[in-house]
């Protein structure tokens, strides 16, 4: 992205802030996507917490998909799918209704009643196909519906775009940039996401230094953090385990070798967690 004249517009609310670095010409709806709280931790004091549970949808995707659908609508498109476990399906659906665009999710059979009607509610189409979130995304690109534009994180980039307003948050909450950003990852999108953000602070001057990117995933359901050790861009592997977090339970990682890259150039590393341990951490 060529370097803004301004990065911010403080009159705007939201990702519409960083308009002059998204690639649209306008977000002409927003739901109050971005600007979420950034919390100081009451156990570490130099840590600090970026909610992105804030988001319309209760996820980052939000992001995403205000341009997403923004883009989508530009470019006349008129009929979209996206393969999901849920949050990126339910928000997709949420903003596609606003637009009076067309989304067909493609979800893993097991996913729960409660996601499937909330998608059918936002006004979305839910088709359960395959055990896992691998599965419906390897059938959404062997059986693309005529005319539709597959919006899936991993084949369309530009997702990125709306998740790295992220790091620009950060940046100017915080005066400067982070030692370090703290990310759980299935796919990678979002730490891929943040460094990108923060990668273009850096080469326009607002920051001496990217943050070293730590990717949280659950042991034994981790390919990005097994590439990573292994030194390898891509791992495929064989069974993983439950858990209670769904939403980052990974056999593969579409975003791998983006979030791979983004952990080495930043000097970051890869933390695999039991589900025991995230449970004690929220307690």
């Amino acid at each position: 992205t060529p370097k803004p004249n301004q990065l911010f517009d403080a009159t705007q609310q939201g990702i519409t802030r960083y308009l002059s670095t998204l690639p649209v010409k306008s977000i002409p709806f927003s739901l109050g996507e971005g600007e979420t709280p950034l919390t100081q931790s009451k156990v570490f004091p130099n840590v600090f917490i970026k909610n992105e549970a804030m988001n319309p949808t209760g996820s980052f995707k939000d992001r995403e998909s205000a341009l997403a659908l923004a883009y989508a609508q530009e470019q006349g498109w008129k009929d979209l799918a996206i393969a999901s476990s849920g949050n990126a399906a339910l928000s997709g659906a949420f903003y596609a209704r606003i637009y009076g665009i067309r989304m067909t999710c493609y979800i893993p059979k097991n996913t729960s009643k409660a996601k499937s009607q909330m998608i059918e509610l936002f006004g979305g189409y839910a088709h359960k196909v395959g055990k896992n979130y691998e599965e419906s995304y390897h059938y959404l690109l062997d059986h693309l519906p005529s005319g539709a534009t597959n919006i899936t994180s991993g084949v369309f980039s530009l997702r990125c775009e709306g998740a790295k307003t992220i790091a620009y948050e950060l940046w100017e909450d915080m005066g400067t940039a982070p030692d370090a950003v703290i990310c759980c990852a299935g796919n990678g999108s979002a730490l891929a996401s943040i460094y990108h953000g923060f990668s273009e602070l850096k080469e326009w001057g607002y920051i001496q230094k990217i943050p070293a990117m730590i990717c949280v995933q659950i042991k034994g359901a981790d390919p990005i953090n097994q590439a990573f050790a292994r030194n390898e861009w891509i791992t495929v592997l064989d069974d993983i385990p439950a858990s209670e977090c769904e939403a980052i339970v990974a056999k593969e990682s579409f975003c791998c070798a983006k979030a791979v890259d983004a952990m080495r150039q930043s000097g970051g590393f890869g933390i695999s967690v039991t589900d025991d341990q995230v449970i004690d951490g929220l307690r």
